[in-house]
């Protein structure tokens, strides 16, 4: 509506035009020009495969022919019609189009910058005021809202919450923190030091105190938290890092912006891609004064990387205006990094202010409630010996020994007693050990270990977890309270307090100690637990409660919301299994692959969004429907080679009559699930030693070798010609896909015969 009130607008002021807008070609484009963003379910304008632009087009040709205006809108009219639609984001091809296809589009450039065209700000007013566009900003709202995007706000929100009040000062009163954040000669600061230093509290103080204080008025901040999932390999790697940051710039523009609008174009074709996401962040940065980037926790082995990152927003064509980049990593960057981009360092570490504070508010938590204390509550604690062990680190304080000051603890002062400067004890190892001993030692114990297992394993696999989580997960581990009744949430949140921190709003948790996380991984988690974990998870999948795949979003959204712990069961199972022997859980595994039901509702948890509150749901399936992403038909034998579950159970299942050719929907058969292990060619072998067919095609026309070449490994690849598999059938996309992935198999290749890819030639395309 609002297009086609500002083109009548335009046209009206301009004598010229009145007379030469063709008014019906003009009405009805400006009209329909949007169709193609329905985002109901059944959307019958949408397909799968077109843009927007074109679906709408379509749906405007369908209009014409169904109220029988054929005869008055001959193919000329049509076509202007459809070319006014279908062109209208493209401004380069516009200027060259007729003049009915010019009008159009400047009248929907106007909807969100304002009048122009002679239109008068009365006028344009008026329209906005009796049409509101407030709903818009959902539609282009969505691109920045995905699981990945929700996660890290939880985080933020954690640490905000969890931080002491007072502390992290001395970081401000830094002569080199105030020469980046006011200066014009230092554009990158970096803060490294050791784990526990409090580096991720530094960068949430800085994100709270730009924003509360804005030292430059119209500053964006933004901040993204490297996890240990987050690899760092090269310049593609900060590709999520820089998307987050790109959103939460996007989410700080005020109200009445129109820059989404205008960027969406952009967002489509680059989002998540490093170079392009620069040129979408320098766009943002003329809506701010200044921005601040801020990553948190990146590997500086990734030297590469990280030096074509900074070059990217600081050097090149693409470089950011006023934007300031801080850094937090374990080592310093390299003295190259330094003197190319003039880096300030500082060294992270815990001013003996800000660990008084902490010591202090462990006392007051140690007899304190779930809800937290008031800042009223934070006092300085006088134990300059904790202070000097401590060496600039938080220290996992036992909850025996957070009472110090009114009741010292034995082992503690024995340890005080006898630590120095020069001493070799290993205090944070002493700490951690301290700390572990009282939760085995402690009433419900099994409680406390399977929830730090699970907050220490869903880091480390990238995964938040909330009470509700531990709650379905301690009900398959089968723990259960002294009186044999299933614990309590509120059970579970006051066991956890001693050792996590929980967001008041979603409940996601966040393990306090770094030191106590890595402790746990490497010293206690070992593979006992693990196998607890996959049997359980097993067992959890095999539950009645939630069998068989959801017919709709809305139902699957449900389901995630009443089983949270589904997800990451379904989503982690084959990456467990993985670091085991083949085999080792086959009676788990077959008594899952009997139940269909299960597998299917395994499958479609596996591709499903995690659910963490109703509102991130709905808006990542608006942006890409994953609940009916899996795939369809799988029978035990897909499954054994989907999770490499070994050769035995496979031939087990042969025995047992299962099918070697039985299509998936897709028209995969297990052999080409098989072929895509990248780790292990066993199930291949077995398949092939049954008389799997080499030459059976899915769906897309391709063999279980042209997924081997991309996914799998070289082993696979070279049993697969051995049984008779068509190198020749190869095509030319396959081959440029395995040119890029898999190099080794490449070369296997061409030692074959097979004519690959040119490098430069695929490098020009």
């Amino acid at each position: 509506m609002w297009s086609w009130l500002y083109d009548v607008l335009m046209i009206s002021a301009n004598e010229t035009l009145r007379h030469s807008v063709d008014h019906e070609i003009h009405a009805l484009a400006s009209l329909l020009h949007n169709l193609g963003w329905d985002k109901t379910e059944q959307r019958p304008i949408v397909s799968a495969d077109q843009q927007f632009e074109v679906d709408g087009a379509f749906a405007a040709r369908d209009f014409i022919q169904h109220h029988k205006y054929d005869k008055e809108w001959d193919e000329q009219r049509v076509q202007l019609d459809r070319d006014a639609i279908v062109l209208h984001t493209e401004r380069s091809i516009l200027d060259f189009k007729e003049l009915d296809v010019q009008i159009v589009s400047k009248g929907i450039a106007m909807v969100f910058p304002g009048p122009a065209y002679g239109v008068s700000e009365d006028d344009y007013a008026a329209v906005a005021k009796t049409f509101p566009k407030d709903h818009l900003s959902d539609k282009y709202n969505i691109w920045y809202l995905d699981a990945a995007f929700w996660t890290k706000i939880c985080e933020t929100r954690i640490l905000n919450d969890a931080r002491i009040p007072g502390t992290t000062e001395w970081f401000f009163d830094h002569e080199r923190t105030k020469e980046w954040q006011c200066g014009n000669n230092t554009r990158v600061l970096w803060l490294h030091g050791p784990s526990a230093t409090g580096k991720t509290f530094v960068t949430s103080s800085l994100v709270s105190h730009i924003q509360q204080s804005q030292v430059t008025r119209g500053t964006g901040v933004a901040v993204f938290h490297f996890g240990r999932r987050d690899l760092q390999y090269g310049l593609a790697d900060y590709g999520l890092a820089l998307s987050s940051i790109t959103r939460q710039f996007v989410s700080q523009l005020p109200a009445e912006s129109t820059l989404p609008a205008r960027l969406l174009k952009d967002i489509e074709d680059g989002i998540g891609e490093v170079e392009s996401t620069a040129i979408i962040v320098n766009k943002l940065a003329f809506e701010f004064s200044r921005l601040i980037m801020i990553l948190d926790g990146v590997d500086t082995s990734n030297e590469a990387g990280l030096h074509e990152l900074m070059d990217i927003f600081l050097e090149r064509s693409t470089q950011v205006p006023g934007v300031r980049i801080m850094m937090t990593s374990q080592n310093p960057p390299s003295n190259a990094l330094i003197e190319r981009f003039g880096i300030a360092t500082v060294e992270a570490r815990a001013s003996d202010k800000d660990l008084s504070l902490y010591h202090a508010r462990a006392m007051d938590e140690k007899s304190a409630s779930p809800g937290g204390q008031s800042d009223s509550h934070t006092r300085p604690f006088p134990s300059q010996r904790l202070i000097e062990m401590a060496d600039g680190r938080f220290l996992p304080l036992p909850p025996s020994w957070s009472n110090i000051a009114s009741q010292p603890n034995s082992a503690f002062l024995n340890l005080s007693e006898s630590w120095s400067p020069n001493s070799s004890i290993d205090v944070p190892r002493v700490f951690c050990e301290a700390f572990f001993n009282e939760i085995k030692a402690a009433r419900c114990s099994e409680l406390k270990l399977c929830a730090l297992y699970y907050l220490v394993t869903g880091e480390e696999n990238g995964y938040t977890f909330t009470p509700s989580m531990l709650w379905e997960a301690l009900i398959a581990w089968g723990i259960r309270d002294e009186d044999k009744t299933v614990f309590t949430l509120t059970q579970i949140s006051e066991a956890c307090f001693d050792f996590a921190f929980i967001d008041p709003t979603t409940k996601t948790m966040k393990l306090r100690s770094p030191l106590l996380r890595d402790y746990l991984r490497t010293e206690i988690f070992d593979d006992k637990y693990h196998k607890q974990h996959i049997k359980a998870t097993f067992q959890y999948l095999t539950r009645k409660d939630h069998e068989g795949a959801c017919k709709s979003s809305q139902d699957l959204k449900e389901r995630l919301k009443a089983h949270p712990f589904l997800c990451y069961a379904a989503r982690t199972l084959s990456l467990n299994l993985a670091a085991f022997p083949p085999g080792s859980f086959e009676q788990e595994f077959l008594r899952m692959a009997a139940r269909r039901g299960s597998v299917d509702s395994y499958l479609q948890a596996a591709e499903a969004w995690p659910y963490i509150d109703g509102d991130s749901y709905d808006e990542c399936e608006a942006e890409e429907e994953r609940w009916c992403c899996y795939t369809k038909g799988y029978t035990p034998l897909h499954l054994a080679a989907h999770l490499g579950i070994g050769e035995n159970t496979i031939q087990a299942l042969v025995d047992r009559g299962y099918g070697l050719e039985a299509p998936a929907e897709n028209g995969q058969t297990p052999l080409h699930i098989a072929a895509e292990d990248g780790d292990s060619s066993q199930a291949v072998k077995r398949l092939l030693e049954c008389g799997a067919n080499v030459a059976a095609v899915d769906e897309d026309g391709l063999t279980p070798l042209a997924h081997a070449i991309v996914y799998g490994c070289l082993e696979s690849v070279r049993l697969l010609i051995s049984h008779g598999a068509d190198i020749k059938a190869l095509d030319e996309d396959d081959l440029s896909e395995c040119f890029r992935e898999k190099p080794d198999i490449a070369e296997f290749l061409v030692e074959l015969g097979i004519e690959m890819p040119d490098e430069e030639t695929e490098s020009d395309e």
